[in-house]
Order: C-alpha cells, then sequence, then structure tokens
C-alpha cells in the first residue's frame, strides 16, 4: 500500500461555457414580447414570496415582529446616515 507521501493526486479544474440563454431579439416587438414575459415570471415569483412571508407572519409572528423590527432600525440608522453626511457636505 503506497503512502500518502509517495502518491499525489491532482484535480483539474473543468469549466463549462454556458451559452446566453436569453436570445438577442432583433425586433421592437421580440424586444417588448420579452419583457413583458420577463415582467411576468418576476411578477409570479413576487407573489410567491408575498405568500411565503403571509405563512411566516401567520406560524411564527414573534419572529415576524422581530424581522420587521430589525429591517426597520436598518433602514432608519440608513436614513441618519444619509442626512448627517449630507450635513457635513454643505
Amino acid at each position: 500500500m503506497p503512502s500518502a507521501k509517495s502518491k499525489k493526486t491532482t484535480v483539474k479544474k473543468t469549466t463549462k461555457r454556458v451559452k446566453n440563454t436569453t436570445p438577442i431579439a432583433k425586433t421592437k416587438k421580440e424586444i417588448i414580447a420579452a419583457a413583458k414575459k420577463e415582467f411576468s415570471d418576476i411578477k409570479a415569483k413576487l407573489k410567491n414570496a408575498e405568500k411565503k412571508a403571509d405563512e411566516l407572519i401567520k406560524k411564527n409572528p414573534e419572529k415576524a415582529v422581530l424581522i420587521s423590527t430589525a429591517i426597520s432600525a436598518a433602514v432608519a440608522t440608513g436614513i441618519t446616515l444619509a442626512i448627517t453626511h449630507a450635513k457635513r457636505k454643505k
């Protein structure tokens, strides 16, 4: 049985080139159709996220309150920093 020191193994990293899945639109109508499709996909994802958020609120109301409080505090901190930074520039 060879020892770990005598046998070296090398691992080759392979990279796959992925083609762009979004075709390049040639006409204005194709661009509009692609944009509408993307918008409908995003809208569906947003509805799904909204349903999940509602389920979380119903299952864990305390956790939902803590999450919303943390988000509010982060937004308030950001606004405060922006205001103080703007006052310092003057």
